[in-house]
C-alpha cells in the first residue's frame, strides 16, 4: 500500500472459489476458513490507502455474495 497506494486505483485479489457447476466448498467453510483472512486483507487495504479492492473468481460463488460483501470487497 505504501509503495503504490496513491497511484493504484484497485488492488486485486485472486481466490478462486468457484468452478462451472458451483463452490469448491460449502458455506460454512468459506465462513471459517477464508473470510476472516479476506476480512483482514480488506480492512488493511483500506485503512492504509484509497484503493478499493477486487475479487477475481473464475466460477460461481453466488451463495457466498453477502459474506464478500460483509468482508469489505468492492468489487467483484
Amino acid at each position: 500500500c505504501d509503495a503504490v497506494g496513491d497511484i493504484v486505483d484497485i488492488l486485486r485479489f485472486g481466490d478462486d472459489l468457484g468452478m462451472d457447476t458451483g463452490m469448491f466448498m460449502s458455506q460454512e467453510k468459506y465462513r471459517t476458513l477464508f473470510k476472516p483472512y479476506h476480512t483482514q486483507l480488506n480492512e488493511y487495504v483500506h485503512k492504509n490507502s484509497g484503493m478499493k479492492t477486487f475479487l477475481h473468481s473464475c466460477g460461481s460463488i453466488y451463495p457466498i455474495i453477502g459474506d464478500l460483501i460483509d468482508a469489505g470487497y468492492d468489487v467483484l
